[in-house]
């Protein structure tokens, strides 16, 4: 039943602060194991896997809307695992 659901709505996320896979301005850069373990993980809302990862104090808000209504988001990331589109919107 969950997964009827699923396919029914869309998703994207409203997100205060910046992600450094994403954004070209932002220079990623390796980190030990203790950083790493202070970053957040973004999500895949249809399969629970791993999107991207973001720093520790970034705000992340999770929306869904219906199938037939359009929302205008600045871009979309294809979850690798489950091909489908999530919608991101930088604040």
């Amino acid at each position: 039943m969950i997964e009827t659901v699923k396919q029914d709505v869309r998703f994207f996320y409203i997100i205060h602060g910046t992600i450094p896979e994403i954004m070209p301005n932002v220079a990623f850069r390796r980190v030990d194991k203790a950083e790493q373990y202070a970053r957040k993980l973004l999500k895949c809302p249809y399969c629970e896997r791993r999107l991207s990862y973001m720093d520790a104090d970034t705000r992340v808000e999770l929306y869904r809307h219906p199938v037939h209504v359009h929302v205008h988001c600045q871009f979309y990331m294809k979850c690798a695992y489950c091909n489908s589109e999530v919608g991101i919107n930088i604040v």
